[in-house]
Order: C-alpha cells, then sequence, then structure tokens
C-alpha cells in the first residue's frame, strides 16, 4: 500500500491549496497493535501459554504544511485538530497502488506540536490502527434452496467483519398468510417481571376456522414478540371468545408530552416539551425505538437528550393510520412488538414451557383472574401463584398432627395446589397432647392494585376451638396487614365441613398485597384441629393500571425464518430464528455485535458457533453455505471492509 492523506473529519486537509499533508518517515502508518502474551505458570513445569492482550497507546503521526497565511492557518488547524474533543473522526487516505481506494481508521487528536515554518504535526491515538475500505464491498445472494452456496472474496490480509441483511422475497411453507399486530403498554411506574398478557382482547378463531384462515386445532396460532416466537396458551379455540395468554416482562412506563404539533404530512421530528419529567423520561428512552401518539405508532432513529427531540424514521408503522396530533398529547414508549400469526395448514401444535404459564384460568382476562382449578406449584414461579407460609407453631416433634398448609380438598396434598387449605392442630408429645399455637398464610402479589375481591371455600373444627384470624388481608405493600373482610364466624356444627364465600368485597382499588391468614390457638385435647379451605377466587385489578392491549386489523403474509449460514472455510456459523413480513429485513452486523431492525435490537434472534468474533470473513475467498428448509425467495445482502494492517 502506498497511502497518501485524504482528509480528517472531513476537513480537506491534502488539498494542495490551503494545506499539504503527509506521513513523516516515522508515523506509524503501517503499524500493528502491539500484543502481549499471557503466560500461566506450573509447578515444576514450563509455563502454559494462556493467551495474549493486545496493548494499548497504539499512534500516527501526520505532518500539514500551511500553504497560506500561516497565523490564520494554523487557528485552523487548533480546531480541526482540537485535543479536547473526545470524539474520535475518520482519517481518511488513499492507496495510490490501487487505483486510489479510499481507506479509514477512527484517531483522535492527542498532540498538536508547535509548528516549525510552515509545517506542524498532528499525533493521534488509533486504538484499532487497521485501515478499513472507505466504500464496503458488497455482494447479493437470492436464495431460493436449501443448501444453496456463495463464495465470497474478501480482498484484504486481515479478517473482515460482515454485515448480513436477511430479507424475505416470498413466503415459503414455513411462512403464515395472516398476522395481526398488537399494542402492549405498561401503565405503571414500576417494571412488571414475567407477567401475563391476554393479547387479543379475544379473538373469533371460529370465524377464522370456517373461513379456513386457522388450522381447527389452532396448530398455526402463533404469539411474536420482538419477532421470536414465544410460548403461548390458547383458551377456547374454535368459539367466538378465544383467548390467548403470553408472559413477559416491561420496563416502567416511559411517556413524554408534544411540544410541537404534528400534522399528516411527512414530518422529520418529534420535540418534546421542556419540562422536569420530559428531561428525566427521553434519558430512559432507548437510542432508537417505538413511541406510540394517540394511536399511531412511530419509529425513531435517533434521539437528543438535551433538544428534547426524536428523530422519526417512519410513521403510522405496524398497521397503525397516519394521524394529526396536538400540542400536549400523550407519547408512549413502546416496548415490544407484539405479533400474532396463523395461516399455516402444515404447521403441528408447537412444543410449550409451561414453567411460567398463569396459574389462574385462562378463561380470565387481563382486568380480571379467576381461580377455580390452580393457586400455584411447586416452583411457586408461574405467573399469578398465590405463596403458602407456616408462620408459627409450637409443634417441633409431632408430624403426624401438624400445624401447616395443605394444597387439595380437606388435608389432603397435590401439585399443582388445586386448594389454598390452612390447618392448625393440637399435637402430642409422646402420650401427652399439647396445645398449639398456629399461624398459617397463603400471599398474593399484583402490582396493579386490586379492588375487588370474591373467594369461597370450606371451613371446619373438630372441637369447640375456632381460629382468631380466619379472613383475608389487604396491604399497600408494607407487613402491617388490614382486614380486607370480617373473620369467618365459628362453623355451627363440629365435625363438620361447612361453606363460607364472599361476594365482590371491595379492596380499595391501591391494595397491592393480599394475604389469608389463619391463626389462633387450641387447647390441648385429643385430635383437636381446625381447618380454613379457599375453593375458588376471583380478583379484580384497578383498571386505570392494567396493561392496555390493541389489536391492529388483519394483513397477510408473514415468513418464518430458522435459518443457519456458515462459513465453510472457517467452520463458523450464526443461526437466526424469527418472525419477518414480505418487505421487512433482520441486520447482523458482526462488527458492532447488533442485531436488529428499523424500530428494535432483537440479540436474542442469533445464536452463534463463536462468542467472540462472531462470524468473519478470512482473507481470499470464503465459502457460505445457506440451511433452511423450504426458504421460499430470501435475499441475503453482504458488504465488509477490506482491512489492512
Amino acid at each position: 500500500m502506498k497511502l497518501s492523506i485524504v482528509s480528517f473529519n472531513n476537513h480537506d486537509i491534502n488539498d494542495g491549496v490551503n494545506y499539504q499533508a503527509f506521513f513523516p518517515a516515522d508515523s506509524g502508518i503501517m503499524r500493528q497493535s502491539s500484543s502481549e502474551a499471557i503466560e500461566q505458570e506450573r509447578p515444576d513445569n514450563t509455563p502454559l501459554y494462556a493467551g495474549q492482550r493486545i496493548l494499548t497507546g497504539n499512534t500516527l503521526i501526520i505532518t500539514i504544511k500551511m500553504l497560506g497565511t500561516i497565523n490564520q492557518q494554523i487557528d485552523i488547524l487548533k480546531q480541526w485538530f482540537n485535543t479536547h474533543d473526545k470524539t474520535q473522526y475518520k482519517l481518511i487516505v488513499k492507496d495510490e497502488n490501487d487505483s486510489d481506494k479510499l481507506y479509514y481508521v477512527y484517531a483522535k487528536p492527542t498532540i498538536m506540536e508547535d509548528p516549525e515554518g510552515q509545517q506542524v504535526n498532528v499525533i493521534f491515538s488509533v486504538p484499532n490502527p487497521i485501515w478499513s475500505t472507505y466504500f464496503s464491498d458488497n455482494a447479493t445472494w437470492v436464495i431460493s434452496a436449501n443448501g444453496a452456496t456463495q463464495a465470497v472474496v474478501n480482498g484484504g490480509i486481515n479478517n473482515a467483519k460482515p454485515l448480513l441483511i436477511f430479507t424475505p422475497q416470498t413466503i415459503s411453507t414455513n411462512g403464515f398468510l395472516y398476522r395481526r399486530y398488537i399494542t402492549v403498554y405498561n401503565k405503571l411506574d414500576l417494571a412488571l417481571s414475567n407477567y401475563p398478557i391476554e393479547v387479543t382482547g379475544v379473538i373469533d378463531t371460529a370465524a377464522l376456522i370456517t373461513s379456513g384462515k386457522m388450522n381447527s386445532d389452532g396448530s398455526d396460532f402463533r404469539v411474536f414478540i420482538n419477532k421470536k416466537e414465544v410460548n403461548r396458551w390458547i383458551n377456547g379455540i374454535n368459539t367466538t371468545q378465544t383467548s390467548v395468554w403470553v408472559t413477559t416482562s416491561f420496563q416502567a412506563k416511559v411517556e413524554l408530552t408534544l411540544k410541537t404539533a404534528l400534522g399528516t404530512a411527512a414530518e422529520t421530528e418529534i420535540v418534546f416539551q421542556n419540562s422536569r419529567a420530559n428531561l428525566s423520561n427521553i434519558k430512559r428512552l432507548p437510542e432508537e425505538g417505538k413511541v406510540d401518539i394517540d394511536g399511531e405508532k412511530f419509529s425513531y432513529y435517533s434521539k437528543d437528550n438535551d433538544d428534547l427531540t426524536v428523530l422519526i424514521g417512519s410513521r403510522a408503522i405496524d398497521q397503525s393510520s397516519t394521524a394529526a396530533h396536538s400540542v400536549g398529547a400523550t407519547v408512549r414508549w413502546i416496548e415490544h412488538d407484539f405479533e400474532i400469526c396463523y395461516g399455516n395448514p402444515s404447521l403441528g401444535a408447537p412444543e410449550t414451557d409451561d414453567t411460567y404459564k398463569p396459574i389462574f384460568d385462562l378463561g380470565s382476562s387481563n382486568n380480571s383472574w379467576l381461580y377455580s382449578s390452580e393457586f400455584t406449584d411447586s416452583s411457586g414461579i408461574r405467573p399469578g401463584s398465590w405463596i403458602p407460609s407456616l408462620v408459627k407453631s409450637s409443634n417441633s416433634y409431632d408430624e403426624i398432627n401438624k400445624t401447616d398448609y395443605y394444597t387439595a380438598n380437606q388435608g389432603t396434598y397435590a401439585d399443582p395446589v388445586i386448594k389454598m387449605g390452612m390447618m392448625i392442630k393440637a399435637w402430642q408429645y409422646g402420650q401427652t397432647w399439647k396445645a398449639e399455637n398456629g399461624d398459617v398464610r397463603w400471599q398474593f402479589y399484583n402490582p396493579l392494585g386490586i379492588y375487588q375481591a370474591s373467594a369461597s371455600g370450606y371451613k371446619y373444627r373438630e372441637k369447640t376451638n375456632w381460629a382468631t384470624r380466619a379472613n383475608l388481608g389487604k396491604s399497600k405493600g408494607s407487613s402491617s396487614y388490614e382486614f380486607g373482610w370480617a373473620v369467618e364466624a365459628t362453623p355451627t356444627t363440629a365435625a363438620t365441613w361447612q361453606a363460607w364465600s364472599q361476594s365482590n368485597v371491595s379492596m380499595g382499588g391501591s391494595y397491592t398485597n393480599l394475604q389469608y391468614r389463619f391463626a389462633g390457638s387450641l387447647s390441648a385435647i385429643e385430635d383437636n384441629a381446625i381447618y380454613y379451605q379457599v375453593d375458588s377466587m376471583t380478583l379484580k385489578f384497578t383498571t386505570a393500571n392494567v396493561p392496555t392491549v390493541s389489536l391492529a386489523s388483519e394483513t397477510t403474509n408473514a415468513q418464518l425464518l430458522d435459518a443457519k449460514l456458515t462459513n465453510l472455510s472457517t467452520g463458523d456459523w450464526i443461526s437466526i430464528n424469527i418472525n419477518l413480513g414480505l418487505g421487512d429485513y433482520i441486520y447482523v452486523d458482526t462488527d458492532l455485535k447488533e442485531v436488529g431492525n428499523a424500530s428494535a435490537y432483537i440479540l436474542s434472534a442469533l445464536t452463534k458457533s463463536n462468542k467472540k468474533d462472531w462470524f468473519d470473513l478470512v482473507p481470499g475467498t470464503n465459502s457460505l453455505l445457506f440451511e433452511l428448509e423450504n426458504p421460499g425467495s430470501l435475499e441475503l445482502y453482504i458488504a465488509w471492509e477490506e482491512r489492512k494492517a
């Protein structure tokens, strides 16, 4: 390579009229990064090579000759090569031995020496001293068959790190004929972790099945979050009231207010009002993403925290419609992309991991959860679970007559839990019966707040004693519980299970914690025991806090991309699993280590064999293998920079 200087940070420093710039003999123009071997000492043996450390301190020197008025030009150069500027900029050169091909490195000025006559030296810090081509080499590969191969030539002398863009052109037998976007928004200032969401607001699958759009068993009805298929649980398939549940996590809401009205014509930016809340909340927005204003969804690709603006990528996306938006309108950050897809007769039922399946009845809604068959399981992590605890017992000896919680009917046990039971028993020490002072609880938490509760179950006393606490308590998050409803009255007849119930009891709306508590003292009488059991429960949540779910109209064509790309020259591979519509794309930037599309990063869509370098192209010819059953027609765009140290 014979390199000559072109520009720095778009400033022409070698135009031959105002300035001439060149590399002095000791400039370090083709210097590689130094490395240091890391050796691991071994007793009574030679050291073991354990790797290397790439050393810092790479520098590059250029000389600039001022051809005009030196006093004026030196001031200009001080601005261009400001050593206090924290940003690295592109230093661009051309290779005179290769048709003036342009190369660049990122460099930061660290020293600007005193001028000597007409010349001044500038010393740069260059953390990565490998020259990359300014204009990327690229190839477009249209793939229509599983096992297709393509040769890609890297003309550099160092490994290249390509940008890969996958774009479906036609739908294959792996695709879906129909899809619908869903907007889901957390309305709380709190995060929701592994939270269950019914994503359709109930949907008429009977009509879809009758019209031939969906398999009769719903096996092709799939849910995607951020383009990745997720576990879904369906209730009432082939009915007019089908519920579809997923579980995911949300960050606390991010809301801002509009400063400048938006019309229906093309707009370039969204400007927020200058308020303390907006100054705080814009910092919580990701650098690029999606927002919702009055039901219209926008993608944005950049933000300025100081100017309180985001730059618009596209508007009226995800089947939303263009609308005018007034000053003061609420701008809501949309954290996740939700989609439902259907219309693939070849698909069987998906494998489902029930680890985070909602524990409550799937006929419930986002506003109200019904418990009639399960309350929790042995894991205790399924969404909506009630958690039992034995708080107090005098008995540490008798395992038969034991104060405890139970999980099935009338003192028996099951997993999952089908009854929330609590029992307090007198106990034996040798041949002597002992009095008991017990406290057993079942607890529940939901950050939305519970405004109403209903429940039914059974109670039982063996002798005359009864509990001092046998009821539901409520709390706003503290350990102190108020009465949700009154203590259950003593069963009227001994040794008889009697029903109890509470209907539509107000909880106040701001209470996030519930607790069934069964506590009391029993006399030291043989077989003395009391029981309190919850068979069913309905909870209604504070409406203003329930996540918003909005289902868009039906659109067509989505491709389930489950593909593998292998570089046969290195053995490295990457695998992409994502749902894309026609015209959608996903990019994999193996240099910046990013995966995403126009509106979001989607790192979860990628798996790879090489954790460090992802997917390199070695110098020379690289043979690429693409594997995807029934790919339809898919375009793979590959761009890379030749790199030379």
